[in-house]
């Protein structure tokens, strides 16, 4: 018998679980509060530029890809932004800056580096910590908006380490944890109102009230259609575990045999999510097992094994899901309606050439939508061409690679 992860209970007041931030509202699903007082203008000197008075920063406003926003550990605290020559400027909490890049380099030895992100601000380039900066690509948003949670390298040592926030309207906050890896999972619920982040272990959050229950030995969350929560286990037994509300974990399955030796003095990396077909109903997962290979193993939700697929076929299907919400994610950004309807799904999967699947969208009240997609070359094919629009609202759309016959 193999035992289960223990699972602790931690009460998170919102806004932070530092020491040094002071309470605030919990962060909650309902649409944009009402901006907060501007930020007081701040000076370094007689001729130093000053900040604009601008609101606490909104997870409801999609950021362009060069834009970063400030964010302090308090609400309305200063951040230092460090020019390479020049007194600091202090930055105020949701002011927006250039983004230009990070660095995150590993320490030698014992040594401990402090991760930063070059901005510039009021025309003013410098370094930030990495951390107190939000960027679009930094954040992964609850459907339908009103919370997100950001996650950001802010140490390296041997390893890295990341700290991993709740972000919800006008500037609320809360730090879900410093003690993440470089890599972070996050799972929403469909509903939006819970969200589970793995890295390290495993936190499940809920939104409205700022609960956090913290898993030890499991990470990689996954929530099915109908939010139920999969989750993996870390170090040396990697198989999947069903979560439930006030019960402990339930190991479902894995596959024979187990994983390398860890190397010594390297953390072991965390296993892939799950991934869902038949509408939730069978779990796939892929295992790290001696010899060095991948392993694809799939089960029902009992724990029932299930004939093993094409391990291509699911990551055509895993890589067309992804188009399918950047699609999505897009076109909300944009204030269009999405390429792809709610509930819509991937169904049968079929090889037609090497590395290539034929793939069939199905969706509500809509002809089913067949592609070709090749996943290792990024490419979802249609024969009827590039950017061409198909009936119950599909069409070709970026970020997707979706290619025409001229491009054969």
């Amino acid at each position: 018998m193999i035992p289960l992860p223990p699972v602790r209970t931690l009460a998170l007041v919102l806004v932070g679980a530092c020491a040094t931030a002071a309470p605030a509202a919990p962060v909650t699903r309902v649409a944009p509060a009402a901006p907060v007082a501007p930020a007081t203008p701040t000076t370094t000197d007689a001729g130093a530029p000053v900040a604009e008075a601008r609101p606490a920063f909104s997870v409801a406003d999609p950021l362009p890809p060069t834009v970063g926003v400030i964010v302090a550990e308090q609400a309305g605290a200063t951040v230092a932004l460090h020019p390479e020559h020049g007194p600091d400027l202090a930055l105020a909490d949701g002011e927006r800056v250039t983004y230009v890049d990070d660095t995150a380099g590993m320490g030698e030895h014992d040594t401990q580096v402090g991760a930063t992100a070059t901005v510039e601000a009021r025309g003013v380039r410098g370094t930030v910590p990495n951390a107190r900066v939000v960027t679009e690509a930094r954040l992964h948003r609850a459907p339908g908006g009103g919370a997100a949670v950001f996650a950001a390298t802010y140490l390296c040592g041997d390893f890295c380490h990341a700290e991993v926030w709740l972000l919800g309207a006008a500037g609320r906050r809360a730090r879900i944890t410093r003690d993440a890896g470089p890599e972070v999972v996050v799972a929403w619920r469909p509903d939006g109102e819970r969200v589970a982040i793995g890295s390290r272990g495993l936190y499940v959050v809920d939104v409205a009230s700022g609960r956090v229950e913290a898993a030890d030995g499991l990470t990689a969350p996954a929530y099915a259609p109908d939010g139920a929560l999969f989750a993996r286990g870390a170090g040396e037994d990697d198989a999947v575990f069903a979560l439930a509300d006030g019960a402990a974990p339930r190991r479902v399955f894995a596959a024979p045999g187990r994983p390398p030796a860890p190397v010594a003095d390297m953390p072991t990396g965390d296993p892939s999510p799950v991934a869902f077909e038949q509408e939730g109903a069978v779990l796939r997962a892929t295992f790290w097992r001696r010899p060095q290979r991948y392993v694809t193993a799939g089960a029902t939700r009992d724990g029932g094994l299930v004939p093993a697929t094409d391990a291509g076929a699911v990551a055509a299907a895993t890589f067309l899901r992804d188009q399918m919400a950047a699609c999505n994610a897009e076109r909300a950004r944009l204030r269009e309606s999405a390429v792809f309807p709610e509930g819509a799904t991937v169904g049968a999967l079929r090889r037609t050439a090497p590395g290539v699947y034929l793939a069939r969208i199905e969706r509500p009240g809509a002809e089913p939508v067949e592609v070709s997609v090749n996943p290792r070359a990024r490419h979802i094919h249609h024969p009827r061409g590039r950017r061409v629009a198909l009936g119950g609202g599909l069409d070709f759309c970026p970020p997707a690679v979706w290619l025409g016959p001229h491009h054969d």
